[in-house]
Formats: structure tokens, sequence, C-alpha cells
């Protein structure tokens, strides 16, 4: 139910960034409904070789997880990739 709802609420508000394209929309709506119904906060953002920015919110309990990416021609703008239910992060700096 809470996945539906989400699907719900995105297709209201995002248009697409372009025909046949990821969808896009407003930063600080999709900002606060990851917070508000999914507990999640951004947790890790890096930038693609062709200058958009890619961005993971995390829940703290490790229950669910989202990729957005923040386009570099309309920064304001971010586009839901993908979302998951639980993982693993990996420490890639293992202490000597």
């Amino acid at each position: 139910m809470k996945r539906l709802f989400a699907a719900a609420f995105l297709a209201a508000i995002f248009v697409p960034a372009t025909a046949g394209a990821i969808t896009c929309g407003p930063k600080e709506p999709l900002e606060s409904f990851l917070k508000e119904k999914h507990n999640e906060a951004l947790a890790f953002t890096g930038m693609a070789s062709d200058g958009n920015q890619l961005r993971l919110y995390l829940d703290p309990d490790g229950l669910s997880w989202s990729l957005v990416l923040r386009p570099a021609r309309n920064p304001q703008l971010l586009c839901p990739l993908s979302d998951g239910h639980g993982g693993s992060l990996k420490n890639i700096h293992p202490e000597s």
C-alpha cells in the first residue's frame, strides 16, 4: 500500500522532463515526501561524468531507499530512478 500511494503521489505531481524519458518534478515536494512517508534522508551525492548528480536517500533503519537524479540542466528538479527495501552498505575503507 505504501508503494501504491507513492506511485500515485509521484504520478500526480511529476511531469515528464521530455517525451519517453524519466519523469521529474520539483525538488522540495519529493524530498518532503521521502522524509514524511518513508523516513528517508539524503545519505549520498555523487557527480556523474555528464554533470548530473545522483542522490541516494536512505531510511536510517535500512528499511527503504530511493535513488534520484538531479539533472545538471535543471537542478531544481529531481528525477526518481528507483527505490527498494533492504540492502546493505559496504565498508569501502576497512580498518587497518
